[in-house]
């Protein structure tokens, strides 16, 4: 498995992330649809290239993006803000992988030394993080497809 290495110079622990460059990869993409939002929210022209560098039907001097109508936006506005409070409540709970129901703690005992015991304690993990976006996302889509303008 072909795994990156990342250690902490303040801390003993190390941690390993299989195909560190495909989160990367991931993460510029997710990056660059919320740029691409954002971009559309506000109204400017979208993407990086210039006209120049795109390939554009003769005469044509821009690229007609679909405008989002104020309805649109509201929709955008708030989906993203919901899939931001998802991260960070995740990122709250930890930032495990897994979701958890029962934690090991240890106690320290007079007479038996340390036991290790577990306790019914919910941390929330990545997989339920994703299934709450992907409901989110599942709820955007639609919706934006239904509020479009009907002009043709």
């Amino acid at each position: 498995m072909d795994c990156t290495v990342l250690q902490m110079t303040h801390t003993t622990k190390t941690f390993y992330f299989p195909n560190y460059n495909i989160c990367r990869i991931y993460g510029s993409i997710i990056l660059s649809t919320l740029l691409y939002f954002v971009q559309q929210i506000k109204g400017l022209p979208c993407g990086a290239l210039s006209v120049t560098e795109m390939s554009l039907p003769k005469g044509e001097t821009k690229m007609n993006y679909p405008k989002l109508n104020k309805n649109q936006k509201v929709v955008i506005t708030i989906s993203i803000l919901l899939i931001v409070i998802a991260l960070a409540t995740w990122l709250g709970y930890g930032g495990d992988i897994l979701t958890k129901t029962e934690v090991l703690i240890e106690i320290n005992d007079e007479l038996y030394g340390t036991i290790k015991e577990w306790k019914d304690q919910f941390v929330l993990g990545l997989d339920y993080t994703l299934g709450i976006i992907g409901g989110i996302v599942a709820i955007t889509l639609p919706t934006l497809y239904f509020l479009r303008s009907k002009k043709v």
